[in-house]
């Protein structure tokens, strides 16, 4: 219990149920309720500027406990003060000079604790600051609240982590996009230790195939995902710039990019959206925002996932604009179907036949389980804060030396954002925070890079290169050995030939080991190239494969050779590419 003495009137105590004033001189007499509980919640400090300011906390006209932030002038201020807290719902005592003691009496309160605001959420120190969310330090208690609720939106938690991991994080296994999603999602949370640039992926591709589902996995990590909720390019520049700052160190998710505004301009709307994005910094318009953070400007780092029918490639296309090579590193293109039946999913789970049964499902774990995983996730990292970012680094390299990315500077700069990923699945992993294993992550996200960079413009070129290191190798009679009858072979020299050829009457091909295959080109993403044109102009030999019901042909075969032990396979090449010249000029 606090009191406050007035001589002349008596002197004021507060409890949990009320405001009482005890007469003076009237020790024994019970004193009477002359307002509602009113109590200093803390001191505020905000981060970046000397702005000083109170929390006051009180119990309402409706009866319920209510809390506002009020300047030390209008606090100090009796006026202002009653003025203030009138507004916002606090009933004051009838009797002016009553009224005067109970400010007198709130004026003279020690706050209860230090209140620190910081001017966006994320990494502050040691310490991971989510929206509406306090950390208690010893000393203060640190927070963020974004500035327009509309922005905060989609924080909070609901489930388990292990819900989660069961009811979304499990199909990873059979969709290298949601892997790749999810990857990115915790990524974002390790910008704060690495030199990556902030910036995006766009995940394109007809609608129904599930890039809104990757999109709402994505955003399960950190928060809630629910379709109607979602934000999207269709922005103002006011607005996502300040939408950016409250997703500082986590994962922004724009749907739609057909609902951009200003469509006569869309495609140089985007690329500025782009580019501010990545660039982390942007200026504070809104007069709220000002006032509320006290700031001029306005900084992030963060990762984004967007969708869209239309590629940010095919946007700049329809305006007449030439993607700038700046550009295509921050916001990168990436297919999203790669199943013609099953969309986003490279297989399904042996109870699911329908792929749109699959996506409702793990959409509706979605609302049950979320943002659990990242919180985890950063307890983890801000435990291993002496170590992560040497650990980060060991984890890219890793990437880039199995990716074979090239040493170009560009190219790096493109594949940063994929490593990060990597890096931080294979911390999560570690964590126990995701079900999956080192090597499936391995192809996933390395295959989403390969799919990633064959978008980018230049890909024609480096493709058709390839394709000249192709001809070039099958054309080598000292490194082509003929496929004979099966009596007159010797074994042991077929299995260290490098190609073989086997004239059939109707379809001569060559036969290559996917490893030697690899050899040949300056990188993974030549060599896929290479293997995407090679299967789209019919010059790679398919099996069929039954999948349950169905059957599918194979995008690239690795053929067995009858005769030779062992489980080599190796890609089938008609000879009838050597005569295919169109590449060399195309």
């Amino acid at each position: 219990m606090i009191t406050t003495r007035v001589s002349s009137a008596g002197h004021l105590t507060i409890s949990e149920h009320g405001v009482f004033l005890h007469p003076a001189n009237a020790k024994t007499r019970p004193g009477k309720k002359v307002a509602e509980r009113i109590q200093v919640r803390a001191l505020v400090t905000r981060e970046g500027t000397t702005n000083k300011s109170v929390d006051l906390g009180f119990i309402d006209c409706n009866g319920e406990f209510a809390e506002v932030t009020i300047s030390p002038s209008d606090f100090a201020d009796f006026r202002r003060f009653r003025t203030w807290l009138l507004d916002n719902g606090y009933k004051f005592p009838a009797d002016p000079k009553i009224a005067q003691m109970l400010h007198s009496y709130v004026v003279e309160q020690a706050p209860i604790q230090r209140r620190h605001v910081l001017h966006r959420p994320g990494w502050y120190e040691n310490h991971y600051v989510f929206a509406d969310e306090r950390v208690r330090l010893t000393d203060r208690v640190l927070s963020f609240q974004a500035a327009d609720p509309a922005h905060a939106r989609n924080f909070g938690t609901a489930g388990t982590l292990e819900g989660w991991k069961t009811g979304v994080a499990k199909y990873g296994c059979h969709s290298t996009r949601l892997t790749f999603s999810i990857s990115l999602a915790l990524a974002s949370a390790l910008l704060r230790f690495t030199d990556v640039e902030s910036g995006g992926i766009h995940l394109t591709g007809d609608s129904g195939i599930g890039k809104t589902t990757s999109l709402l996995v994505a955003a399960s990590v950190g928060g809630k995902a629910i379709r109607d909720s979602l934000f999207s390019w269709d922005s103002t520049k006011t607005g996502l710039d300040e939408l950016a700052a409250a997703y500082n160190d986590n994962l922004l998710g724009l749907d739609e990019i057909e609902r951009a505004p200003d469509t006569a301009g869309r495609a140089k709307e985007i690329r500025d959206a782009a580019f501010r994005l990545a660039g982390g910094t942007g200026r504070i318009r809104s007069a709220l925002y000002g006032a509320k953070t006290g700031k001029q400007s306005i900084t992030w780092r963060l990762f984004f996932i967007s969708t869209g029918e239309t590629s940010l490639n095919e946007v700049a296309h329809i305006e007449s604009m030439k993607r700038l090579k700046g550009e295509q590193v921050r916001a990168i293109d990436l297919p999203g179907e790669v199943h013609d039946q099953f969309g986003i999913f490279e297989s399904l789970p042996a109870e699911y036949t329908d792929s749109r049964k699959l996506v409702e499902n793990i959409e509706v774990e979605c609302q049950k389980n979320y943002g659990v995983a990242l919180r985890e996730f950063v307890k983890c990292v801000a435990r291993d804060s002496a170590t992560i970012s040497a650990d980060i680094e060991a984890l890219m390299q890793m990437f880039f030396t199995d990716a074979r990315v090239p040493e170009k500077r560009w190219e790096h700069r493109f594949s940063k954002r994929f490593a990060l990923a990597y890096a931080a699945v294979k911390l999560a992993i570690k964590y126990e925070i995701v079900p999956w294993d080192g090597r499936m992550v391995a192809h996933a996200i390395k295959a989403c890079y390969e799919a990633a960079r064959s978008c980018v413009p230049d890909a024609s070129t480096i493709r058709n290169s390839g394709l000249v290191h192709l001809r070039d190798r099958l054309t080598r009679a000292d490194t082509v050995m003929e496929v004979r009858p099966i009596e007159t072979r010797d074994v042991d020299l077929l299995k260290r030939a490098r190609v073989l050829h086997r004239a059939d009457p109707q379809r001569p091909h060559f036969l290559v080991r996917p490893n030697v295959f690899k050899t040949w080109f300056d990188s993974d993403v030549q060599a896929d190239l290479v293997l995407q044109y090679l299967d789209s102009n019919g010059y790679l030999e398919k099996d069929v494969v039954k999948t349950g019901a169905q059957q599918r042909l194979l995008r690239t075969v690795q053929r067995h050779i009858t005769g030779i032990p062992g489980r080599l396979r190796y890609h089938a090449i008609r000879d009838a590419f050597l005569n295919d010249t169109y590449f060399e000029t195309a």
